[in-house]
């Protein structure tokens, strides 16, 4: 009895670990879901080129060089990025998939 007691307190005296697999607690879990979602910036998401010239795909928004996008200016669109200037800078956005696809109607 002695011995069982005496375990139990060992395993009490031992700091307990935090389990992995918990969710974090809700008002850090909400800073966290805020700090994701406040500014997810420009995505990329396809570039064109068309008869006038190259246009892009951006969070769902069809722009070309020229056009306001969020803070950003579009300054430039080639086959393979789109350039944006902004107040805190330049910001090039490059395709991933460099596999050029053509459409001819």
């Amino acid at each position: 009895m002695k011995a069982i007691f005496s375990f139990s307190l060992l395993l009490l005296a031992l700091p307990l670990q935090a389990d992995p697999t918990r969710p974090p607690a809700t008002g850090q879990a909400q800073q966290q879901g805020a700090q994701s979602m406040a500014a997810p910036g420009p995505r990329l998401e396809l570039i064109i080129e068309t008869a006038s010239g190259y246009q892009a795909m951006l969070n769902g928004n069809l722009v070309k060089a020229g056009d306001r996008f969020g803070h950003y200016r579009v300054q430039s669109i080639t086959a393979e990025r789109v350039v944006l200037v902004g107040d805190s800078g330049q910001l090039q956005l490059s395709i991933n998939n460099k596999k050029i696809k053509t459409y001819e109607p």
